[in-house]
């Protein structure tokens, strides 16, 4: 499943410290500092790196365009293969025949000729092939793990987002409050 957004990476930055601190605020306005239960939920500044280290990584990774790449590649080597094959049929028929009939010099030479061909594509075919396995094996290998970091982001945001209602269920008791008060 591609997931596709046109907000940069700072964008979602922003708005993600922006919505922490928020509620941060939020917590901090209504209950004067949030409690042992918030502390554990909100993000820790180690944690909160972590996301933000995923969040750069993979804004900059551009998935889209390496999986673009790996599938030319695929389709790149899947096509070298098909052409390996015939040739290796056409090899084979010329082998059979030189071994069949007593091999002049000439039709010899023609099939020491024909079998480095095949040795040189099945060289290139394995070269572009490692090239191309290396390459997304280098650009994972880089990736840092988003696990961690995304599951921590995501247990704060449910349990920013479970504040927000309660706090605005006691808003709304104690609006009523006040204009019971004032009546």
């Amino acid at each position: 499943m591609a997931f596709k957004t046109s907000l940069s990476v700072d964008k979602i930055t922003e708005l993600g410290d922006s919505f922490i601190n928020a509620a941060l605020d939020s917590l901090e306005g209504e209950a004067g500092s949030y409690d042992k239960h918030a502390a554990g939920k909100v993000l820790s500044v180690h944690k909160l790196a972590q996301v933000r280290e995923a969040v750069a990584f993979w804004g900059e990774f551009e998935l889209e365009t390496k999986r673009e790449d790996w599938r030319d590649a695929a389709l790149q080597i899947s096509q070298m293969q098909e052409a390996g094959e015939g040739s290796k049929k056409e090899l084979a028929e010329k082998v059979r025949a030189a071994k069949g009939s007593g091999a002049s010099e000439t039709e010899k030479k023609r099939l020491l000729s024909a079998l480095m061909n095949e040795v040189k594509s099945l060289t290139t075919r394995n070269r572009f092939a490692e090239t191309a396995y290396l390459s997304m094996v280098n650009d994972w290998d880089e990736a840092p793990d988003p696990g961690a970091p995304l599951s921590a982001a995501a247990e704060a945001a449910e349990f920013v987002a479970q504040v927000g209602s309660e706090s605005g269920g006691l808003q709304r008791a104690l609006d009523a409050a006040r204009a019971d008060l004032a009546a």
